[in-house]
């Protein structure tokens, strides 16, 4: 992300009914309590989706901490909407040097409107400029 501009970084999105002018950044530590809630929403619907409600235990945005720890970890980039944390994202490299988006959390009251999308966009173009950088 170093040396894009903030303009290629900013996207307004539209869809349904809500608008907003979405920023798509690198994650900075005074953004994990945000990103410790979205993951326990990850959690949380992983639960539902499965039927159990043991995924993730007694602290289900703990898993944040493993996540930011993974030495494979490329990247993680945050969605913010008026200044507030509403999305999150990174890259995790693999064994033969390709990276997976992973994960892609979006808060609810945010999904289906695009902030996904946009996370994901935002991943592969930056590992595509970093591939030919």
């Amino acid at each position: 992300m170093r040396g894009t501009n903030k303009q290629a970084q900013m996207s307004a999105v539209q869809l349904h009914t809500i608008q907003m002018d979405l920023e798509i950044r690198e994650y900075r530590n005074a953004d994990c309590e945000a990103c410790r809630a979205l993951w326990a929403q990850l959690t949380e619907r992983h639960r539902l989706i499965y039927g159990d409600p043991t995924i993730g235990g007694n602290d289900p945005g703990r898993g944040l901490d493993g996540y930011l720890a993974n030495p494979g970890r490329r990247a993680t980039w945050v969605a913010e909407a008026d200044g507030t944390v509403i999305g999150m994202t990174g890259l995790i490299g693999t064994y033969d040097d390709e990276a997976e988006v992973e994960p892609v959390i979006v808060a609810e009251a945010f999904r289906s409107h695009g902030v996904g999308r946009a996370l994901v966009a935002h991943a592969i173009s930056s590992d595509q400029r970093n591939r030919t950088a």
